[in-house]
């Protein structure tokens, strides 16, 4: 197994099972994680537009 250094973590009952939904054919738990803390959040956009491309935008969802 290499260098690889593991951890054990404890989740909720609740938790586990909301990851373990997530899981794709063939991964393990730590493949899922790893794939979720790389996904990009919504909240990475901040700031990205100026306020006046943002109101554009609107208008546009809004017609």
């Amino acid at each position: 197994m290499g260098d690889t250094e593991y951890r054990n973590v404890r989740l909720t009952e609740d938790a586990y099972q909301r990851l373990n939904a997530r899981k794709r054919g063939g991964e393990s738990i730590s493949d899922t994680i790893d794939r979720i803390a790389g996904e990009r959040s919504l909240l990475d956009l901040a700031g990205v537009l100026t306020d006046a491309e943002a109101e554009t935008m609107r208008d546009a969802i809004r017609e």
